[in-house]
C-alpha cells in the first residue's frame, strides 16, 4: 500500500505545483474526515476488536455431542474446532479461526455456515470460502465422535 500512495502523492504534488489543482486533492485532503465519521469509524473498529478478543476468550465445549443438523464449538486437542453433523451423520470439522484476520467464527444456523463477526467472511460446512474478504479456506480437522 505504501508504494501506491507514494506514487499518488507524487502525481498529486506535481499537479498542485504545475497546475494549481488536482483531480485527486479532495480524495486525499486531510480535512475530509469529519467528527461524526471519525466516531463511526472508531465505533465500528471497537466492535471488531471486541469480537476478536471475545472470540479468543470463549472456551470450546469439552464433549462433542451435536445432533444431526447441529453445530458446536469444541476444544479438540486444545484447538477450537467447529463441528457440524449433517443429516447422514457425517462429521464436518474445521478450525474456527477466520483466515482473513483471525477472528473466531460463529455458527449461522439459518445459513448453515461459519460466519466472521469482524469483517463478514462466510465459510461452508467444510471450510470453503462462501464470501470474503477471506480468500483462504479454513483448515479441516479430524474429529471422531463418541459412541
Amino acid at each position: 500500500m505504501g508504494h501506491d500512495r507514494g506514487t499518488v502523492a507524487g502525481l498529486l504534488l506535481r499537479d498542485l505545483i504545475v497546475k494549481g489543482e488536482s483531480p485527486w486533492e479532495d480524495v486525499y485532503r486531510p480535512s475530509r474526515f469529519t467528527a461524526s465519521a471519525t466516531v463511526q469509524f472508531v465505533a465500528q473498529n471497537a466492535d471488531v476488536a471486541f469480537n476478536l478478543i471475545a472470540g479468543k476468550l470463549q472456551p470450546g465445549q469439552g464433549e462433542i455431542r451435536p445432533q444431526p443438523g447441529e453445530a458446536v464449538l469444541a476444544s479438540v486437542d486444545g484447538k477450537k474446532t467447529g463441528v457440524y453433523i449433517d443429516a447422514q451423520r457425517q462429521v464436518h470439522a474445521v478450525d474456527t479461526t477466520c483466515t482473513h484476520l483471525g477472528c473466531e467464527l460463529q455458527w449461522n444456523n439459518a445459513e448453515h455456515s461459519w460466519d466472521c463477526p469482524c469483517h463478514g467472511s462466510r465459510f461452508d460446512l467444510d471450510g470453503e470460502v462462501l464470501e470474503g474478504p477471506a480468500m483462504q479456506a479454513l483448515e479441516k480437522r479430524d474429529v471422531v465422535l463418541p459412541e
